[in-house]
C-alpha cells in the first residue's frame, strides 16, 4: 500500500516562469523582478530561483513572495 503525500502540493514546478510581487513581504531588492524556478528547496515553502536581469546569481525566495507568469503563447 502506497502512503498518500501530507501537506499541500507544491505551489510552483521547476522552469515555471515568476514574478516577484510588488507588495509586502517581498524585500524590496527583488520586487517585480523575473525569473524562473530552478529547483524547489532547500527547505519547504522556498525555491530556488534564477532572476533575468542577473543570470549569474541564483538566490532563493518564499512561495508567498512570488506570483506565476502564465504563457500567453499559448
Amino acid at each position: 500500500m502506497q502512503a498518500k503525500a501530507i501537506g499541500r502540493p507544491p505551489k510552483f514546478s521547476t522552469s515555471d516562469r515568476f514574478r516577484v510581487k510588488a507588495d509586502l513581504p517581498a524585500p524590496a531588492d527583488f520586487r517585480e523582478r523575473v525569473g524562473t524556478i530552478v529547483v524547489q528547496g532547500p527547505s519547504k515553502g522556498e525555491y530556488t530561483v534564477r532572476l533575468d536581469d542577473d543570470l549569474s546569481t541564483v538566490t532563493y525566495l518564499q512561495s508567498n513572495w512570488l506570483e506565476l507568469i502564465e504563457d500567453l503563447s499559448r
